[in-house]
C-alpha cells in the first residue's frame, strides 16, 4: 500500500474513532491520545494494519459499543486482533493482574500488536510528562514499559522497544533527581 492509499486509510480510522468514541471522562482524552498513537505510527512508516490499530487500538474498551464484527468489518482481521491484544479486560480484578494479560495477550497476538502497545505506552509517558503528572509515570507508564520489554521475546526487534527502553531510563533517571 502505498503512502497515499495509506493516508486514505487512516481518514477512514479516524472518522471512525469520531463517529463512535465516546468521551468518558478518562484523565487523558482518550480520542486524543488514540490519533497520536497512529499518527507516530504513521510517521514512523510502519505496516497498514499497526498503523490502522494503533488508531483504534482503544476502541473495545473506551465504553463505544463497537463490537469486534465492526472492526472486523472495516478495517480486516488483523488490525481486529491487534486490537483486542491490546484491549484490557475488565473481567479480571486487580490492575497489576489486567496490565500482566494485556501484555500477556500483546506477546500472544505477535509482534505487531506489541508495536502498538509501546506506542501506546510511548504516548503515555509523552502526555504525563508534558502535564507534570509524575505519579503517573512512576506509578502507570515505568511499570507497564518495564512489564512488556521483561516479556518481549528476543526475535522481537523492532527500534520502537529500543526507543521504549530509553525512555523508560530516562524517566527514571528524571523521577530519581
Amino acid at each position: 500500500m502505498d503512502k497515499k492509499e495509506l493516508g486514505f486509510e487512516c481518514e477512514k480510522a479516524i472518522r471512525f474513532l469520531a463517529e463512535h468514541m465516546i468521551d468518558d471522562g478518562w484523565k487523558k482524552p482518550a480520542f486524543f491520545h488514540s490519533i497520536r498513537v497512529g499518527s507516530f505510527l504513521y510517521q514512523n512508516a510502519y505496516d497498514r494494519d499497526i498503523v490502522i490499530a494503533g488508531f483504534l487500538h482503544d476502541i473495545l474498551e473506551d465504553g463505544s459499543g463497537i463490537s469486534e464484527e465492526t472492526i472486523r468489518d472495516g478495517f480486516g482481521e488483523a488490525v481486529l486482533t491487534i486490537v483486542k491484544a491490546n484491549s484490557k479486560d475488565e473481567s479480571i480484578e486487580g490492575k497489576q493482574a489486567k496490565k500482566q494479560d494485556l501484555v500477556d495477550r500483546c506477546i500472544g497476538a505477535g509482534e505487531n500488536a506489541a508495536i502498538v502497545k509501546a506506542s501506546d505506552i510511548l504516548d503515555n509517558f509523552l502526555y504525563y510528562n508534558m502535564t507534570g503528572n509524575g505519579s503517573e509515570l512512576k506509578n502507570h507508564c515505568i511499570p507497564y514499559a518495564e512489564l512488556l520489554l521483561g516479556e518481549l521475546p528476543k526475535s522481537y526487534a523492532n527500534p520502537i522497544f529500543d526507543r521504549l527502553s530509553d525512555v523508560t531510563r530516562s524517566a527514571h533517571t528524571t523521577l530519581n533527581r
